[in-house]
């Protein structure tokens, strides 16, 4: 770790929120009926449209309500459709609670709010860098399955391989978990869940003493371990209230 000091050893958390978000822009390939195993996890379901998310059903315990939830997307984002913007709505409406924050984005990736304004395809998308902060700062796990859009021009090869790097760049700053085959839909999203099952069955909260500065903001965490093949994700950074001045 970088400027910290180990404060206390990890421990393996109990339970977690899961939402899984999914964007109506993209082909009606998942299925309208999936068994959510994640077990000791409340799950919820939603659709971005509009910069936002609808829930169609709020966070639960009960797996199979979650799962009847699910349906064909309507194929239409609405006419400010950015997934990173409704990630970062959905952020901003999760009520406070001592478990895991977790976001499933099932999506293309493509940023029309951002893509409309004239920016080159592979330009760093500045809606991606506020759902990162928003994510770090809140600890806001974010993973992102990679489903192709149901219009033709989503098809175009740089388009779809920008959305898709700014999807892995999403989760990878914020401890999540990309899932792609190529360009291509899956054929089964069964492997990604179970991966998923997997990863929250491996996740540790690991607490450290930060050093404040004078003004709040992010400061970097680098985790690192000696034991061989062992692979570690964390957020880029964490949000450091700022130093209190004496009176």
């Amino acid at each position: 770790m970088q400027n910290t000091k180990k404060h206390m050893i990890s421990s393996l958390l109990a339970g977690a929120g899961v939402i899984f978000a999914v964007s109506p822009s993209n082909a009606a390939d998942m299925p309208s009926r999936t068994t959510v195993k994640m077990t000791v996890t409340a799950v919820g379901v939603g659709y971005m449209r509009n910069a936002t998310v609808q829930l169609a059903q709020d966070l639960t315990s009960d797996h199979a309500k979650a799962a009847n939830a699910l349906r064909p997307p309507l194929g239409y984002s609405g006419a400010y459709g950015s997934p990173y913007l409704s990630a970062v709505s959905l952020m901003k409406q999760w009520p406070d609670h001592h478990n895991r924050r977790e976001i499933v984005m099932i999506t293309d990736g493509i940023d029309p709010a951002v893509r409309t304004l004239g920016m080159w395809e592979l330009n760093p998308n500045p809606n991606v860098d506020s759902a990162s902060n928003i994510a770090q700062r809140t600890g806001t796990i974010i993973h992102t399955i990679y489903a192709s859009g149901a219009r033709r021009s989503d098809r175009n090869y740089w388009r779809a391989t920008s959305g898709q790097m700014d999807m892995a760049r999403l989760s990878d700053e914020t401890g999540g978990k990309s899932f792609y085959l190529g360009l291509e839909d899956p054929v089964s999203y069964s492997p990604y869940l179970d991966k998923l099952q997997e990863i929250l069955y491996n996740q540790y909260l690991l607490s450290f003493s930060a050093v404040p500065e004078k003004k709040s903001g992010m400061q970097r965490v680098k985790l690192s371990t000696p034991i061989a093949g062992v692979v570690l994700s964390s957020h880029d950074a964490v949000w450091v209230p700022a130093l209190r001045q004496p009176r």
